[in-house]
């Protein structure tokens, strides 16, 4: 069945493949906030990840907008680039969904909503000041993901104090890793030389299986089986970003490191029994759905 050339157009905009992973978010939060001994409304979760994916397909929109005459040359298909999509169009469903997922945070509790602002703050800051400086620009991409996790953390009632320096830890983890595959995309159209960066998300991801083990407890065999997946995933795009790999060859394994966030959160949903094993379980049924995605759609 054929997609309809608009709908494909708003599709192909919005990333498909790098939506899939955004849910598993705030979900793997909630699951650290429970393995923290929180005991609050899976609901309240649901709700918070859809905030999360809302402003995360806000934040994608707003990027292309923001490299209309980049992708001209570049990328030149992307829907606002080649007049798909009025520039205009976009950026107003953007600002709508923004304010949509800004009620919808408020309406879960305060803390939440001021998170999801904070949230919108961050990814402005990204998209229309730091996007050009890769360092602190790819920093900023990793704190977007890291305030997306603590959505789920506080829509459940996590409170600062309750293994704050585990959490902390753990979002850190998932800050420098986003942030290393950022660094690394940040070239993507060009060859160059990556150098050692490209180890950068495998050691993030060992570093979070350290860090998650006091809040694990016995289930830590559970967190070790996605973990160590991870890790054999990301070694071997590692080893194939070796010198200076294809344009080509970067953007494919930039899709691969983003869906494999959905690993790094099933390890995080495995520390905990039975709730996060059972988010885990429904967040790895989205991995085939993203490897069939990323052969229709732009993920980088």
């Amino acid at each position: 069945m054929q997609i309809p050339k608009n709908t494909h157009n708003w599709l192909q905009l919005i990333r498909p493949p790098n939506l899939i992973t955004v849910p598993g978010d705030p979900l793997a939060g909630t699951v650290l906030a429970f393995a923290a001994g929180v005991q609050g409304n899976l609901l309240a979760a649901i709700a918070a990840a859809i905030v999360a994916l809302l402003l995360y397909i806000s934040g994608l929109i707003m990027n292309d907008y923001v490299d209309i005459e980049e992708d001209k040359i570049d990328r030149p298909d992307r829907p606002l680039s080649s007049g798909s999509i009025s520039p205009l169009m976009a950026v107003t469903v953007a600002i709508a969904i923004s304010l949509i997922a800004v009620a919808i945070s408020f309406i879960i509790n305060p803390v939440t909503g001021i998170t999801a602002i904070l949230l919108i703050i961050t990814i402005a800051l990204y998209n229309f000041v730091l996007k050009s400086y890769i360092l602190v620009g790819s920093v900023i991409m990793g704190v977007c993901r890291g305030l997306s996790f603590l959505l789920g953390a506080f829509a459940v009632g996590y409170k600062i104090g309750i293994h704050s320096f585990t959490i902390i830890l753990a979002v850190s983890a998932i800050i420098l890793y986003i942030a290393s595959v950022t660094t690394i995309a940040a070239n993507e159209t060009e060859e160059v030389y990556i150098g050692i960066k490209r180890w950068v998300p495998t050691a993030a991801i060992f570093f979070l299986l350290l860090i998650i083990n006091p809040l694990a407890g016995n289930f830590i065999w559970l967190a070790l089986l996605p973990g160590i997946a991870a890790i054999i995933i990301s070694v071997i795009i590692a080893k194939q970003l070796a010198g200076e790999p294809a344009p080509e060859l970067v953007q494919k394994s930039i899709g691969l490191y983003i869906r494999l966030l959905l690993l790094i959160q099933v390890l995080i949903c495995f520390i905990q029994f039975p709730i996060g094993l059972a988010i885990g379980s429904m967040l790895l049924l989205f991995w085939p759905l993203g490897t069939k995605l990323a052969k229709q759609f732009y993920a980088s």
